[in-house]
């Protein structure tokens, strides 16, 4: 998957992720424990509010140097906090049909960060009860989702070019 400087391809699911940790304010460059990229993604997002998604199915930016991610791009991690436990790959796949299905958008869709953020805010709070991860608290996600909205509209801002 190639990326520019202007575009990121995501699932919908690590979409919401990253607009979740960037209103948590967990936006700095650091990798992940997982290898993924989502805190740099965060950061390229701060820093380009105007960044487009391009929302793929399956592996993603933010997963392309994880080491679960196996040669097929799917992730051989589980979920351990289900019984019995639950391919990652296979509950990310039904998450991100569901989320595709709700938001109204096809896989291969560009979309700018914020018209995608205003999506999940029209779609506030179911959107949030299907996308909160197994144990998460469904009220840190939507914290995060609110806060981030204010944050890129105050990046967008500052960001504008001066007529």
């Amino acid at each position: 998957m190639e990326s520019d400087d202007k575009t990121i391809h995501l699932t919908p699911a690590h979409a919401l992720d990253l607009f979740k940790h960037m209103g948590s304010g967990f936006v700095h460059p650091r990798e992940h424990l997982y290898g993924d990229a989502k805190h740099g993604l965060s950061q390229k997002l701060w820093d380009n509010p105007f960044l487009v998604f391009e929302l793929v199915a399956g592996s993603d930016d933010v997963c392309e140097r994880c080491p679960w991610l196996n040669s097929g791009k799917l992730c051989c991690d589980v979920f351990t906090q289900f019984t019995p436990a639950i391919p990652k790959h296979i509950y990310n796949e039904e998450l991100n049909d569901s989320l595709f299905k709700m938001m109204e958008i096809k896989p291969g869709r560009r979309i700018t960060a914020a018209k995608f953020l205003d999506k999940i805010m029209s779609l506030m709070p179911e959107i949030v009860f299907l996308a909160t991860h197994p144990f998460e608290n469904a009220s840190d996600t939507i914290d995060g989702l609110l806060n981030a909205g204010d944050k890129l509209k105050f990046q967008q801002q500052r960001n504008m070019p001066i007529s």
